[in-house]
């Protein structure tokens, strides 16, 4: 084994090599400061970011990504059988278009662009596939396209919209909704009808994680519309809405 000579050897770190009074431990004690102050950065790093990104619990990759905040997918708690983060507040520019598929009301088409506060309000609960969390949801809808051929336009909001959201597995989160509310509409749709109706949706989507809290969702829901005899034809549309939108967590 081939020797050297420590006396030219240069030291590894210049700042904190210093001539040791003990026989022997000159190249030990720069090694040992040197991972003294690494672990004082790794300690201050997860105090500013959360120790739970930083290190994850290796349980927390059966419910998706690891590296996300805890208040994205409340997993920090879960996985460490502590009480779940506090609930989040979620943000969402969204737009949709919806299709109206039985008989007379057929080709009635509507395309929305909306903007959705939600709350999350509890941690996961149930079993297997549907274990899940639960969020309340309302959607201010400024602008709205509405009748065949979008011969008018209009707005409206959904005070409320409730969500399951179920455990992300390998960044996916699949979710199912329902919500309710009312479209105004400077004419009547369908024609001869109302120009104040109510909507009614429900289906599934999914929402693709990404980082720094934010995701894209994509949902697919039945959709109904009617004015509820407030004259005296109704209608009502039914047909499948197509939604796409950007979220992100606070």
């Amino acid at each position: 084994m081939p020797t050297y000579n420590r006396s030219v050897i240069p030291p590894l770190c210049p700042p904190l090599a210093f001539k040791s009074r003990s026989r022997g431990m000159g190249g030990t004690l720069p090694a040992l400061l040197f991972v003294l102050l690494a672990m004082q950065g790794t300690l201050l790093r997860a105090q500013e970011f959360g120790a739970d990104t930083l290190f994850p619990d290796k349980n927390a990759s059966r419910g998706g990504s690891t590296y996300l905040h805890p208040q994205w997918t409340l997993e920090a708690g879960e996985a460490s059988g502590q009480p779940a983060s506090l609930p989040s507040w979620t943000f969402e520019i969204w737009t949709g278009g919806a299709g109206g598929l039985y008989l007379k009301t057929a080709g009635t088409t509507f395309w929305f662009l909306g903007f959705r506060v939600g709350k999350i309000l509890t941690g996961y609960h149930g079993k297997g596939f549907l274990r899940g969390n639960l969020e309340y949801a309302f959607d201010i809808i400024p602008v709205a396209l509405a009748g065949k051929g979008y011969k008018t336009y209009g707005g409206g909001f959904d005070p409320f919209a409730f969500k399951w959201n179920l455990v992300p597995r390998h960044q996916i989160a699949p979710y199912f909704e329902i919500t309710g509310g009312t479209l105004f509409t400077r004419q009547d749709v369908p024609p001869g009808t109302s120009n104040v109706n109510f909507t009614a949706q429900g289906g599934p989507g999914l929402r693709f994680l990404l980082k720094h809290n934010q995701a894209v969702t994509v949902g697919v829901k039945f959709f109904h519309l009617s004015n509820a005899y407030m004259v005296a034809t109704n209608p009502g549309v039914n047909g499948i809405n197509v939604t796409l939108g950007y979220q992100w967590s606070k």
